[in-house]
């Protein structure tokens, strides 16, 4: 079917050659180019629509509750636990993804290292999710807008949650922190606004981002999303093979 040039308002020039059949490759590739953008703008969901909002996907944990290994490692449904994660990070085309890794963890950057991403070494990974936390968005670009902290133990959490609540951060500017809520049950990942960059940049333990949550609990609203799994992590072998059953019903 032939799209009109009002519909997206493509170049004259390239419409005519096209209708005319006069059209060398370089003109074909022009037009299409600019026909796919448009139609991308018309009826994709890209999160450039919802501002700059850059990733930290921390991946630096110890896995000392799992034994057989590093829990990002493990193979699931044809891939490895990690890659469900960046997957759909990546997916959704964000400002940036960054991902905080353990410096020993030479076998996760070689898995992850195609990805469009930004790797960071944590050399203190016994400091906690707050060091993990406080590194990864150091590294962050300066002129962003909201920073999403995610954890990569949580291979499921689907696409229309990030778009729910980026979206819902166009919409509450002044909101500070945003959190997905399941079924009146709070989870993964949180969305915070660029203004509490200093404060998550000098976190320094195992407690991750919750002392920033609750000092600043009157900042924060709910997004409530039909994902249960911003609520489920991959921690114990059970989890995992929680997991394993999980990943088939999913299509990534």
């Amino acid at each position: 079917m032939l799209i009109g040039r009002g519909t997206f308002q493509v170049v004259d020039e390239e419409f005519d050659a096209f209708r005319s059949g006069e059209f060398i490759s370089q003109k074909k590739d022009k037009f299409f180019s600019a026909l796919s953008g448009k139609i991308s703008e018309f009826m994709g969901v890209s999160a450039c629509m919802f501002g700059k909002i850059s990733v930290v996907l921390l991946a630096s944990g110890k896995s000392s509750r799992m034994p057989l290994g590093n829990k990002l490692f493990l193979p699931l449904g044809g891939k490895k636990v990690i890659q469900w994660s960046l997957e759909r990070l990546c997916s959704f085309d964000f400002f940036e993804v960054i991902v905080v890794l353990d410096r020993e963890a030479e076998f996760l950057r070689e898995t992850i290292g195609h990805y469009p991403l930004t790797i960071v070494e944590n050399d203190s990974a016994s400091l906690g999710m707050g060091r993990s936390i406080a590194l990864g968005v150091t590294a962050l670009s300066k002129n962003i807008e909201r920073i999403l902290i995610c954890l990569a133990d949580m291979p499921f959490i689907s696409l229309d949650t990030y778009k729910k609540m980026a979206a819902y951060s166009i919409s509450h500017k002044s909101v500070g922190i945003i959190r997905p809520e399941y079924k009146g049950r709070s989870g993964h990942p949180v969305l915070f606004s660029k203004k509490y960059k200093k404060c998550l940049q000098t976190l320094g333990n195992s407690l991750g981002a919750k002392s920033v949550i609750g000092n600043h609990k009157e900042d924060i609203e709910f997004v409530a999303v039909d994902d249960p799994y911003i609520l489920f992590d991959i921690d114990t072998v059970e989890n995992f093979q929680q997991a394993k059953k999980i990943c088939l019903t999913q299509v990534n």
